[in-house]
């Protein structure tokens, strides 16, 4: 009995005291604030469709306030919170002090005023039912769109450009006209140049939808390559400090490290090749005749028929006697023409007159010993080896001089990166408080990933442009179409970058081709023919230092990995919590756009490493004593797991035959076959549709997700709430806060503010 009066007592208190701080005699809610005049008028569904963007939150917070004030029956206007909505203020004289102070919950801005506008909350259910649909950002709002765009989003296309790619989208030439002296030139010629813009703009879309899916490879990859060209320096700095390399093996790892983002192709063979009489080498440098046998390294019986074509049709010249007594023949020199369209090839023809010793083993072609047999002297340096050497250096100098700066490259991008940042926070400091501000800076925060990949890019040694390598090798290319289209889908036609019969890697498969570059030169050179004993073959043993500095350990890759997670993590990391600490706050639409993202990104890490990192090395490798069968054997290498194919699942059964077929139509042809499906086949189906599965929806959640920050498709329902509460019923989830500017909001605000500034100063 005496709680029920004292419960009574509490409720008469309540009344008395919000009637104190209520307005008399008011006919209507609009006669104290104007805000609420026609708001059924006003209603979004009477204006637009609020599924295709037509919605208006404002309109429903003022509705929400509407619902909090009551009229009672003698005129008196008072704040009525109930289960529907509720304003976190009692009296209508606090509202309508926050109104004269342009604070008022629905409309307010920020002023410097820590109190802020009051809060408003609405129940869910009624907030799903009244305000269904979407709001389309305002193009009066730039807030709301022009900072995610042009602060960030535009300056992050600039950066993407300027990483090397291996194709681009084709471009007619019809669209572009040759005569423009006459009137009638113009027309035609405005028209190509829109449709020109237009497959410009489409390819670049594609390439940041690229550099956004893959970014985590492709800076894995770019500090995979860093590494390898750090161990092949220490590498030389080493051995010439020891006197231990040939002079042409010292040109070779250099070279190596300058076109190592070069495919090999040392299979490959043109179908056109144009035959010409070349001018002889001088006899006492020049190459022997080693026609390469069927199974050498680097042979086939195409060049062998190539090179008895043409030796037939040259004069005797001398020919040294080597130690055994016998003669080596001394034949021209091979033209770049008669070869493969291969990298490698040119560099042996290219620095074969460097050779310090003379070798009769027919299966090393190009590729001349290192070491001397018993007593054999090096070959005398004349005036053509010194030309030769001069020659080298220059070409080695030419290489690298021709590659653009660094800071031209990052340099300018970052700064111009960095101004967006620098406006969007001063902006966000005259208006703390505005979740639009917020959320752009983090959209930009998280392109930061971008420029990472860029700065990544940009300070690898090697070469992007292979036209420099082919005026360096004085390359014969007699091609029809240098682009070497390839379609995709059938009718998307991607020609090369850079026209030119080298191909350069792709960003994400860099660090890859360069270790594929280091193992050819230690397949060719690394086995040395016992002198005493023919047939006995040992190993090299600077070659095996060098295989032993470029084969990573394990701390390694977790260096590698630590350095790759740190690139991506920051972005990462300021934009989720910017956007985790911006109302509502907690894990909702776009702070999952950001984790979902980043967990994309560390499966694609994932992928890569399955696909490049290569199986675990032997126990014995290790110096552990192998007894018996051991169970890790099965994933190391030579295991169960590495002769299936596992750790290279990148490479496709129908690649591995003598005759490659790179087409959708062979793919279908082998899985057709009963034999096909072997484990090697699994993998790889498995690889692939991984990879496109994480590739398209990393697409997805970062140009969607900008898409949908830009056009406004976040400011729905469903984000106004957490997402652990998404598949509950509309009547089990939280209030919705619809308020603008409150306290809360612009205590969040300094604090994503400092964030920021700490993120930023880290980064830099």
């Amino acid at each position: 009995m005496v709680a029920k009066s004292f419960t009574a007592f509490l409720l008469i208190f309540a009344t008395l005291v919000t009637a104190q701080g209520s307005l008399h005699n008011v006919t209507k809610k609009s006669d104290v604030f104007w805000q609420l005049a026609d708001l059924d008028k006003r209603s979004p569904n009477e204006t637009g469709n609020v599924f295709l963007g037509g919605q208006n939150f404002t309109w429903c917070c003022l509705k929400a306030v509407d619902n909090a004030l009551r009229i009672l029956d003698n005129g008196t206007l008072v704040i009525n919170n109930n289960t529907l909505s509720n304003i976190s203020i009692s009296t209508v004289h606090e509202l309508q002090s926050a109104a004269q102070r342009n604070q008022f919950p629905c409309t307010a801005k920020y002023n410097a005023d820590p109190r802020g506008a009051p809060e408003v909350l609405i129940q869910y259910e009624w907030f799903a039912q009244t305000c269904p649909g979407w709001s389309m950002s305002n193009k009066s709002n730039l807030n709301a769109w022009l900072h995610s765009l042009s602060g960030f989003l535009l300056p992050a296309v600039i950066f993407c450009l300027s990483v090397p790619r291996r194709r681009k989208l084709h471009i007619f030439r019809s669209f572009f006209v040759a005569d423009l002296a006459g009137i009638k030139s113009y027309l035609p010629a405005l028209l190509g140049a829109v449709g020109a813009g237009l497959i410009v703009t489409i390819d670049t879309i594609i390439w940041l939808s690229i550099c956004f899916a893959i970014a985590g490879p492709m800076i894995l990859s770019g500090l995979y390559e860093a590494m390898l060209d750090n161990r092949v320096l220490e590498f030389l700095r080493e051995k010439i400090h020891n006197k231990r390399l040939t002079l042409d093996m010292r040109c070779r790892c250099l070279m190596l490290i300058l076109i190592g983002n070069l495919d090999l192709e040392l299979d490959y063979y043109p179908t056109h090749i144009q035959r010409r009489n070349h001018d002889v080498v001088p006899a006492s440098r020049s190459s022997l005749n080693r026609t390469p046998s069927p199974t050498g390294a680097n042979s086939s019986s195409i060049d062998q028929g190539l090179l008895h074509a043409h030796s037939i049709q040259q004069p005797p010249v001398y020919r040294p006697v080597s130690i055994s007594g016998s003669s080596a023949q001394s034949l021209t020199r091979r033209p770049t023409a008669q070869m493969a369209a291969s990298p490698w090839r040119h560099m042996e023809v290219l620095l074969y007159d460097l050779r310090l010793y003379d070798d009769d083993d027919v299966s090393r072609s190009e590729s001349p010993r290192q070491w001397p047999r018993h007593n054999q002297p090096p070959l005398p340096r004349t005036v053509e080896t010194e030309s030769s050497v001069a020659k080298a250096k220059t070409r080695l100098r030419t290489m690298l001089h021709c590659q653009y700066s660094f800071g031209s490259i990052v340099g300018a991008p970052v700064i111009f990166f960095l101004g967006g940042f620098i406006f969007a926070f001063l902006t966000s400091l005259d208006d703390l408080g505005d979740e639009d501000i917020a959320e752009s800076i983090a959209f930009g925060s998280w392109y930061m990933i971008i420029p990472h990949i860029a700065i990544i890019s940009g300070l690898l040694l090697a070469g992007n442009n292979p036209n420099i390598l082919e005026g360096v090798f004085a390359t014969e290319r007699d091609s029809a179409v240098p682009e070497d289209p390839s379609y995709v889908l059938g009718f998307l036609r991607f020609d090369l970058v850079y026209p030119s019969c080298y191909k350069v890697a792709w960003q994400w498969l860099r660090g890859h081709t360069k270790k594929q570059w280091i193992d050819q030169l230690l397949s060719v050179y690394a086995p040395r023919a016992d002198v005493d004993f023919p047939g006995n073959i040992d190993l090299d043993d600077d070659m095996e230092d060098l295989r032993a500095k470029t084969t990573l350990s394990s701390l390694d890759w977790f260096l590698l990995l630590s350095l790759t997670l740190l690139l991506l993590c920051l972005p990462f990391s300021l934009a989720f919590m910017t956007a985790f600490f911006t109302p509502q706050i907690g894990l909702s639409c776009r702070s999952l756009t950001f984790l979902v993202y980043f967990t994309l990104q560390l499966a694609q890490l994932c992928l890569w490493l399955w696909a490049y990192a290569g199986p675990p090395p032997r126990a014995e490798a290790e110096g552990v004593r192998q007894r018996g069968f051991r169970l890790l054997d099965f994933f190391r290498k030579g295991g169960w797991l590495d002769r299936t194919g596992f750790y290279d699942p990148s490479t496709a059964p129908w690649h591995t035959g003598d005759v490659k077929h790179n087409s959708v139509a062979s793919c279908f042809r082998h899985l057709a076959s009963p034999r096909s499906w072997t484990p090697r086949t699994f993998w790889c189906l498995l690889y692939y549709s991984l990879q496109t599965v994480f590739g398209l929806g990393a697409v997805f959640a970062s140009l969607g997700g900008t898409l949908m920050q830009i056009m406004g498709v976040y400011r729905t329902n469903m984000c106004y709430t957490n997402a652990q509460y998404w598949r509950r019923p509309y009547s089990e989830r939280p209030p919705v806060v619809l308020s603008v500017n409150s306290r809360e909001m612009i205590q969040s605000a300094i604090g994503a503010s400092l964030l920021f500034v700490i993120g930023r100063t880290t980064s830099c």
